[in-house]
């Protein structure tokens, strides 16, 4: 009898020991038995994100390995408007657990609320797509989208027809001024400044005199060309010139 009990007692402890075993495993995460399943992998980390027609944003992701053994797992980003480029540091990373770093750029891109997506893809796990919103906010200064070299074609009183090559740059001074190099005369080192009014998109020369002569004019602007009428007067000369500035 006394056999007996001891053999019960063994049996019964043995049977706790084994269910505390089944009950502690099936509690771990899937991702601690790498090949118990196909591999599987998530993006975690992304973010709805705001920044201006010409600007960058930079932010970490991580992609993590669900299950399965480790395998390469490729970013993509896809559906972008014109004018912004998604970039990834590094781009891909076996075994699949790795953080990114994540760079969103805009040049010029048209102000709204756009979806894109960013795209995982692995040989197993197949593609993923997650969706991003990415709003686009107007200039806080307007002459950093005029920004640039541009080409002047038009015609003039005097001259006829002109073909200049002008260099447009930023009066850091003063928001929403530009520097024409180059107007009417080609030459870089012929400075005439312009401000910019962005409710209207007009820009405008305020009279000045630059090389002993007197400028002054206006017209309407868009991101990639101005179009202006503007005047010439100085002792040797009384020029009109109505002309289209155009990006490169």
């Amino acid at each position: 009898m006394r056999n007996l009990t001891l053999f019960l007692v063994v049996l019964l402890s043995t049977t706790i020991m084994f269910w505390t075993s089944c009950s502690k495993n099936n509690s771990e995460p899937l991702n601690r038995t790498p090949g118990s399943a196909d591999f599987d992998y998530e993006i975690v980390g992304l973010r709805d994100t705001s920044l201006e027609r010409i600007g960058d944003v930079r932010f970490l992701v991580n992609v993590n390995r669900i299950d399965g053994d480790p395998e390469m797992v490729n970013l993509t980003a896809i559906d972008l408007p014109e004018g912004m480029d998604v970039t990834f540091t590094p781009s891909n990373g076996e075994p699949a657990s790795y953080v990114t770093s994540v760079l969103v750029k805009t040049t010029r891109t048209k102000e709204g609320t756009y979806t894109i997506k960013i795209r995982g893809a692995s040989p197993t796990a197949g593609v993923k797509d997650y969706p991003v919103k990415i709003n686009i906010l107007p200039y806080s200064n307007d002459a950093v989208g005029l920004k640039g070299d541009f080409t002047e074609t038009g015609s003039c009183v005097q001259q006829g027809n002109v073909t200049n090559n002008i260099v447009i740059t930023v009066v850091d001074s003063v928001k929403n001024r530009v520097l024409l190099k180059g107007l009417s005369s080609g030459v870089q080192t012929n400075e005439v400044y312009a401000d910019l009014s962005p409710d209207t998109k007009t820009i405008t020369i305020p009279s000045q005199v630059q090389s002993f002569v007197t400028y002054q004019g206006s017209g309407s602007y868009q991101d990639d060309v101005i179009q202006m009428t503007y005047t010439i007067n100085g002792p040797a000369v009384n020029e009109t010139c109505t002309t289209s500035i155009n990006r490169k």
